[in-house]
């Protein structure tokens, strides 16, 4: 309620009291990752960012993988990127391989690396994506974002020969999405990002 009301301060103290009155029960657990994810709706992006911080400073296994995967979207999309890299790390670090959090997090660090201009790493990490989970609903995103990433990356490079590469993994990459589409709109809107590219 203090979160919603804008009065940190409040917030803060609430937190604390059951943070140290109840630290075992499930509402202590997820009041920290629920406060961060209410004060970054609210725009307070300052605020929501020390609690992240405060999150991803925990040891051990204070958070679930969800809390953190949560944490790392939430401050990839405020840009803050370090921070985001740290909650992928340690979602990666934890998780099973093949487990839903290890996948959310494999493409969350593919995002980071797109949206940090780290087009080649985001191409190598997506193909490896792609091909370890063809059968996904979430590969329509990657071949999506690798089809950006390579578009960008071909928009810089030099050599001509790789540059002509990367324009063509772009394109095939978008074909790829339109085959998946099922809507003559969405099918459409295949053919113009093709032909932007």
């Amino acid at each position: 309620i203090y979160a919603m009301r804008k009065d940190a301060e409040k917030a803060d103290a609430a937190l604390s009291r059951l943070r140290k009155e109840y630290p075992e029960s499930e509402q202590a657990k997820s009041a920290l990752p629920l406060m961060a994810e209410n004060l970054m709706k609210l725009g307070m992006r300052e605020q929501a960012v020390a609690r992240y911080r405060e999150m991803f400073a925990a040891t051990g296994a204070e958070y679930s993988d969800r809390d953190m995967l949560n944490a790392a979207k939430a401050l990839l999309d405020a840009k803050e990127y370090d921070l985001a890299r740290i909650g992928i790390d340690k979602v990666l670090a934890s998780a099973e391989a093949k487990s839903a959090s290890a996948i959310q997090a494999r493409f969350l660090e593919c995002r980071l690396l797109a949206a940090t201009k780290d087009y080649s790493g985001a191409i190598e990490k997506l193909k490896s994506f792609i091909n370890d989970f063809p059968n996904m609903a979430l590969v329509i995103d990657a071949y999506m974002l690798l089809s950006q990433s390579a578009s960008e990356a071909g928009l810089v490079e030099k050599d001509e020969n790789r540059r002509f590469d990367l324009f063509n993994d772009s394109i095939s990459s978008m074909k790829e999405v339109k085959k998946r589409r099922t809507n003559d709109v969405e099918m459409a809107q295949c053919d113009i990002e093709t032909g932007r590219i």
